[in-house]
């Protein structure tokens, strides 16, 4: 007996194919390494220049900007920025501004 699909089936497929049309979208704008991206990377997945990116829209990056690996460039799995781009796009900006204005508070009470 077949069962029928509930909402949640429906949005985990949902997920799916959005990250496998991220993946192939990385393959046809030319992305250099598919399963690590750069913040060059994720600029062009998201149709906005690096500067864009690391300027006024870091809440794009996955972690705002902060790196999976700690030295050389920053980048991220693949993965991870999937799993960021699942957040819809509105609460990345409102967890962004919350993330500034706990950083503004953090550096004014070390002065």
């Amino acid at each position: 007996m077949t069962s029928i699909p509930t909402a949640d089936d429906f949005k985990r497929i949902e997920d799916e194919l959005a990250d496998v049309k991220t993946i192939l979208k990385s393959v046809l704008v030319g992305v250099s390494a598919p399963l690590v991206l750069k913040i060059a990377d994720i600029a062009k997945l998201e149709g906005v220049s690096r500067t864009q990116i690391v300027g006024k829209e870091a809440y794009l990056l996955p972690n705002f900007g902060i790196s999976e690996y700690p030295d050389g460039t920053k980048r991220w799995r693949i993965e991870t920025y999937l799993e960021w781009r699942r957040v819809p796009i509105q609460r990345r900006r409102e967890m962004f501004k919350a993330h500034l204005e706990h950083e503004r508070k953090k550096a004014v009470t070390r002065i």
